[in-house]
């Protein structure tokens, strides 16, 4: 499985719950240079699972609205909100048969999915690289289980170079 992992765009601050807080005009600009490197690069999906949180499904908008590569299925999914379980999600990946699966989600959770996929061990002092806004991570498998997967690169703000992995 190749698995993309997708923080939110810059939002705002000011909103009456988490959940409902928006994408700033700067979000939306870093989704969208976000947007020519993911074409650039010809990546397909051909599953989506999105945060039910308005900031990532305006950035999952704004990502399917640029993306040149097919049309993917698209899913809110209620595991990948800030507090979601690491372990809960891949249980769920481990069920899905899809090859390539583009998830839109927050901090602290796209960390924490990382580190337990690549380290076998989520929070802790052995980090991936920082996922900032608009940042994304790919990660290959063979098998979905904590400790199997391969960070092969992080695209982060400003320039989307890739974030040096271990």
């Amino acid at each position: 499985m190749q698995l993309y992992i997708l923080r939110h765009g810059e939002a705002s601050m000011q909103a009456p719950t988490d959940a409902a807080r928006e994408l700033t005009a700067r979000g939306a600009e870093q989704t969208a240079a976000l947007v020519q490197v993911l074409n650039q690069q010809q990546l397909r999906f051909d599953l989506a699972l999105i945060s039910p949180y308005c900031r990532a499904q305006q950035t999952a908008a704004i990502v399917f609205d640029g993306i040149e590569q097919g049309n993917p299925v698209c899913e809110s999914c209620d595991l990948i909100t800030p507090e979601g379980h690491a372990e809960r999600v891949i249980e769920m990946l481990a069920e899905r048969d899809e090859d390539a699966i583009l998830l839109v989600s927050h901090q602290p959770f796209v960390a924490d999915l990382i580190n337990l996929l690549v380290n076998g061990h989520g929070r802790s002092l052995q980090r991936s690289p920082p996922m900032l806004t608009s940042s994304i991570a790919s990660l290959t498998m063979d098998v979905v289980a904590p400790g199997c997967a391969t960070l092969e690169w992080l695209k982060s703000q400003p320039d989307f170079k890739n974030v040096a992995v271990r």
